[in-house]
């Protein structure tokens, strides 16, 4: 009798770092600073109600609901089913039927998504990634030609010290003040980029009309940039 062959066993999948941090994140995105800084990075990029955009690394969708209100349809994606979970839940709470998430990783955007969107933005995800380069890289091909880019990093000088400072100045107590520690602890065990590093990563990443600014009194960079116009793919 021929030997019974054992099924084959499914691969290995790292775990999900994030999957038990959900309310943590759901919660920071709530706190002062940082719904502060969602609404500041909003302004600053200066949305049209036309447009079709792409949060990618959205966790659990606050700032794509945010968004939402404000432009005709939004895509959020992270690498994480319990945030994306999440995601869809807030968005049905907040009866946001304009917002869709979906499961995807930055660094590894479904095909379909390229050349799709008005408007790309990464909040708070680029720092985290072994090679935030390629990963605003990803970002480009996804936005039409003469779309917009914007990314949300810690600023270079964000850290423990600068953080505490900026809750004393800011009356931030419990978990608004721990949260930003928080970010500001794992901000500096990441490369973080300033206004000049900022505008050079983006022009090496294609994108022209780079701008940059220092938010929330420098703990934070905002910075943008357009497909060109005449790119293709």
């Amino acid at each position: 009798m021929a030997k019974q062959l054992e099924p084959p066993q499914p691969l290995p999948t790292a775990p999900d770092p994030y999957a038990g941090m959900v309310d943590h994140f759901d919660l920071m995105a709530q706190t002062g600073w940082g719904a502060d800084l969602e609404a500041a990075f909003i302004d600053f990029i200066e949305p049209s109600g036309h447009w079709r955009c792409l949060e990618a690394g959205c966790g659990t969708g606050r700032f794509a609901l945010r968004l939402a209100e404000r432009v005709a349809g939004v895509v959020g994606t992270d690498r994480s089913e319990p945030m994306i979970a999440r995601a869809r839940v807030n968005a049905a709470r907040g009866g946001i039927g304009n917002a869709r998430f979906e499961v995807a990783a930055v660094e590894s955007l479904p095909g379909p998504l390229r050349s799709t969107f008005d408007l790309v933005v990464a909040i708070r995800v680029l720092f985290f990634l072994p090679d935030p380069v390629r990963g605003l890289k990803q970002l480009v091909p996804t936005a039409v030609p003469g779309g917009w880019v914007a990314i949300c990093n810690p600023h270079a000088r964000m850290s423990p010290e600068v953080a505490a400072s900026y809750a004393d100045a800011n009356g931030l107590e419990g978990f608004a003040r721990e949260s930003l520690a928080g970010w500001a602890r794992v901000a500096a065990r990441h490369l973080a980029w300033d206004e000049e590093t900022a505008v050079v990563r983006l022009q090496e990443a294609g994108l022209t009309e780079v701008t940059a600014t220092p938010a929330l009194e420098g703990l934070g960079l905002f910075a943008k940039g357009r497909r060109p116009p005449s790119s293709a793919g």
